[in-house]
């Protein structure tokens, strides 16, 4: 979960203004209330550790296939 503090309206208007952009959401307000929604609630955290996870095994698999 995201912890409130100097970085979290940035965080919260960068995800809100990404989220219009791919037509998710059709304004500000409402991605800002997605956004919030998704790092306060810890999804957004739970989506970048799938991330990771994903590009570990990708890597890890492109590593040992060359050899």
């Amino acid at each position: 979960m995201a912890t409130p503090g100097t970085t979290h309206p940035t965080m919260i208007l960068n995800a809100a203004a990404a989220l219009v952009v791919s037509g998710k959401t059709e304004g500000l307000s409402e991605g800002a209330k997605m956004a919030a929604g998704a790092l306060d609630g810890g999804g957004a955290r739970k989506a970048l550790d799938g991330l990771i996870g994903i590009t570990n095994e990708r890597f890890t698999w492109q590593m040992f296939s060359k050899r």
